[in-house]
């Protein structure tokens, strides 16, 4: 299927809360329950029915972590890298003075 690392666009069905306020609990009742999603990430893996993304890698390290209830997984799409960037980290990442 997917390799760690792997470039994947995720369409899904997230769950949903609705205006808050006062309702009609008839109007509530007819609103729709799937509310379709795409989650752009690289792939970590599945476990237990779930599938794991982050947008951002280091090493095996990553930071915020998207997990998906495979049930509600509409589609899968591979992602491939087209662009390469090279920019020079030292004067592009310059920290204002003061700066922490």
């Amino acid at each position: 299927m997917y390799e760690r690392g792997d470039m994947v666009e995720v369409e899904w069905y997230d769950a949903a809360d609705e205006a808050a306020g006062w309702q009609d609990i008839d109007e509530a009742l007819s609103a729709s329950p799937k509310h379709p999603v795409k989650t752009i990430g690289y792939y970590l893996g599945a476990k237990e029915e779930h599938l794991y993304l982050t947008p951002t890698i280091k090493g095996d390290e990553f930071a915020v972590l998207s997990i998906i209830p495979e049930g509600c997984i509409i589609k899968i799409n591979s992602l491939q890298r087209t662009m390469k960037y090279e920019v020079d980290l030292v004067t592009t990442c310059v920290m204002p003075d003061g700066a922490i």
